[in-house]
């Protein structure tokens, strides 16, 4: 690509000053293709070490660098926007509280750019924001190792640029010498079955490990290759790099599918035993959803870390406490026996749980959960709070589109600092003045309007 022709000097720059950190490079400002890039400057350290690969990779990057002398911001912001070939924010709970980054997320989605959203932390948008980005590519680098990163991130850029890494051929042979090795090759001999080829029970595991591995969905798999795959990810019938998210329902999953249209189904996964999995010693994240499994047994002592088990009728949850590096579990719309189990987990710091019942409120909050500080339990039905308090390290909570009639112990949560509460009746929000670390209150219009009267202005946390 073309090199840039103009650059800024990062000791001029005020705002690199202020921050104390330096700059990684120049942002680009010539007529070739560019990403622009968005980001909160609380992210400054991580989005500049992920940028710089970029650069690195020969990728022209614009970002804010500060602006010049008598340039209006906005001016500068919108023509560079304007200009740019791929629009790349970086998503945080920092990033979606920034009015600038919201306003280029809204320039660039009125401008029909294409989009990438790249999750540094789990983060929870905004009901606006998931309206807008919802369903647009994303990228949850938390979730990811750097190789699998990078693949992701390189694949949608090259999809953009057209930019692939320099491949030497050898030289062309003549017409004449075509033929004559073509009438010389000997009949092809198939390749017999390795002597350490493994046998699957479910066969679309086998062939999801392929992909993921890039090998042909036809080879047989030996313990050297299954030693090699740390993630894989199965939403009912569909694997793969192309599939790219999923929207979960009860009785039915709606997959979203690479420049394409999402693909539904109505019929639960051809998984219906784990035993496949004891092959894949080194398996770190895992999705199983909408599949036809019960028993969990297969995938204790493995060491995963994020396992989303959503959409399935499971039986026993007793070995997810033998899964002693899990720390991200989703059991949304899943059926299960108890939720006491859980309270073996003492890694567990992320629990998502859809339609959670009264019944599993209690179990939950029964469980010793020492690292748990994000829980997600939207349409749920619960009527109390009581006994949330037994979780004090919570610092996010998602209680969106639930029936709740009494909320006050919410206040005992001395270590929360984001809550959200959208379409969710509540006729009293004083228990907001009981929690000292708040930061964020993701709430309605309705809602909104109500806490604003209770503190007779708009306090900085809503949102």
């Amino acid at each position: 690509m073309e090199k840039n022709n103009k650059t800024t000097n990062p000791a001029a720059n005020p705002h690199a000053n202020q921050r104390n950190i330096k700059l990684p490079f120049a942002a680009y400002k010539g007529s070739e293709p560019y990403l622009f890039i968005s980001y909160s400057h609380k992210d400054t350290t991580e989005v500049f070490s992920i940028i710089g690969k970029f650069h690195d990779q020969e990728y022209n990057v614009w970002y804010d660098e500060g602006i010049e002398p008598g340039i209006e911001w906005p001016e500068e912001i919108g023509k560079a926007l304007n200009d740019a070939s791929l629009f790349v924010v970086f998503i945080s709970p920092d990033s979606v509280e920034s009015e600038n980054v919201r306003n280029e997320i809204n320039f660039a989605l009125k401008k029909k750019k294409p989009f990438m959203a790249i999750y540094l932390r789990e983060t929870e948008l905004t009901y606006g924001l998931q309206l807008q980005i919802g369903s647009k590519q994303d990228i949850k680098k938390y979730l990811l190792d750097e190789d699998s990163f990078q693949r992701k991130y390189l694949y949608s850029f090259e999809s953009v640029f057209k930019k692939q890494n320099p491949v030497i051929y050898p030289s062309k042979p003549k017409p004449e010498q075509v033929k004559q090795e073509t009438v010389s090759q000997p009949p092809a001999i198939p390749i017999p079955t390795p002597a350490g080829a493994l046998k699957f029970t479910c066969d679309i595991v086998r062939r999801a490990a392929c992909e993921k591995i890039g090998l042909s969905e036809d080879r047989q798999l030996e313990m050297k290759h299954t030693n090699a795959v740390s993630e894989l990810r199965i939403f009912a019938e569909a694997y793969g790099e192309q599939f790219l998210a999923c929207s979960k329902g009860k009785e039915r999953l709606m997959v979203y599918k690479k420049e394409s249209q999402p693909v539904f189904f109505f019929e639960r996964g051809s998984v219906s035993e784990l035993s496949d999995f004891l092959y894949f010693k080194n398996l770190e994240y895992l999705s199983l959803i909408f599949q036809s499994f019960s028993d969990l047994s297969p995938l204790a002592n493995l060491p995963i870390k994020v396992l989303d088990l959503s959409c399935n009728q499971l039986s026993d949850l007793s070995p997810l406490g033998k899964m002693v590096k899990l720390t991200n579990l989703s059991l949304d719309y899943a059926t299960y026996g108890s939720l006491t189990p859980l309270g073996d987990i003492k890694t567990l710091s992320f629990l998502s749980v859809y339609e959670l019942s009264y019944k599993g409120f209690t179990e939950l909050c029964s469980c010793n959960l020492p690292n748990l500080q994000t829980l997600h339990i939207p349409f749920s039905k619960l009527e109390s709070l009581e006994g949330i308090s037994n979780l004090p390290y919570l610092s996010w909570l998602s209680i969106n589109d639930c029936i709740i009639f009494d909320f006050e112990e919410i206040a005992k949560l001395k270590n929360l600092t984001t809550l959200s509460i959208t379409r969710t009746k509540c006729s009293d929000f004083s228990f907001l003045k009981e929690l000292p670390l708040l930061k964020s209150v993701i709430a309605d219009e309705e809602q909104k309007t109500q806490i604003i009267e209770l503190y007779g202005e708009k306090p900085s946390f809503l949102k």
